[in-house]
């Protein structure tokens, strides 16, 4: 957990990755009473769906990563390691 500059300000930030999704990515959960870098309306289809997102989501926001391409895992699937680890 990280300690923001006010006085009761936090953040918390939760990292997944789940070997069943058929896509390989990180999920990223951030949890905090004042979050820094969030979504903007451009991220959205209309200021609308942009105010519904912060009104649903004050305090938490999503974020996933991919890698850019599956040479860092097994093609078959069966295991999540790099061709070059020693």
């Amino acid at each position: 957990m990280r300690e923001g500059s006010a006085k009761h300000e936090r953040t918390l930030e939760v990292f997944g990755y789940s070997p069943l999704e058929s896509a390989r990515a990180t999920t990223i959960y951030t949890f905090g009473s004042r979050l820094r870098a969030r979504k903007t309306a451009k991220d959205f289809v209309n200021a609308a769906a942009f105010a519904n997102y912060l009104k649903n989501h004050p305090h938490d926001e999503f974020a996933q990563v991919h890698p850019l391409d599956d040479a860092w895992g097994d093609p078959a699937g069966d295991r999540t390691q790099t061709y070059h680890a020693r």
